[in-house]
């Protein structure tokens, strides 16, 4: 990819990022048109990878997850009518996420090993959940302190998925690798 290529692609990007933020959607909105859009054309999608793929994961990456960190206010959560509300949506979010992936999977045969690991891996939320929670945030529709309720739900969901993967992957009969 040349550096004009390049150039031209990043000013489309941030043109149709700028267009959906004018017209009252988020940037982030425009953005993803475009990566929509060019996906179908692998050869560029290889060289957008290889030229920007370690700098967005090393430099942008890291900013949005501060950013995040940043506007989640754990003090804000006071009182204990508030922690429980927090422990309500995380039990909610896991039951529903976590236990319907392992029941469907138990219905399609797999085994209590295979259909615990697919609900694990169906309810880790990481980094589309918190892109969803700032813009939520942004546009006003939750508040902070449901914002910070959620982000915890997002990451402890997140990391409670390599333990329950490490604890079941020996019983389906599948090796883990270091």
């Amino acid at each position: 990819m040349s550096a004009n290529l390049l150039g031209g692609i990043l000013a489309v990007i941030f043109i149709a990022a700028m267009t959906t933020y004018q017209i009252g959607i988020f940037a982030i909105f425009g953005g993803f048109m475009m990566g929509v859009i060019l996906y179908d054309e692998s050869e560029l999608v290889a060289a957008w990878r290889d030229r920007l793929g370690d700098f967005v994961t090393v430099f942008f990456l890291p900013i949005f997850f501060t950013y995040t960190g940043l506007r989640t206010s754990i003090g804000g959560l006071a009182t204990s009518a508030d922690w429980g509300w927090c422990a309500a949506i995380l039990a909610v979010a896991t039951v529903t996420k976590l236990g319907g992936a392992y029941f469907m999977a138990r219905r399609c045969g797999m085994d209590h090993p295979q259909s615990a690991m697919i609900g694990f891996m169906m309810n880790t939320r990481a980094l589309m959940e918190l892109i969803v929670l700032n813009v939520g945030l942004d546009l006003g529709v939750i508040t902070p302190k449901l914002f910070t309720m959620l982000v915890i739900m997002a990451i402890v969901s997140t990391i409670i998925t390599t333990p329950a993967l490490r604890y079941f992957m020996p019983r389906a009969g599948l090796k883990l690798q270091a």
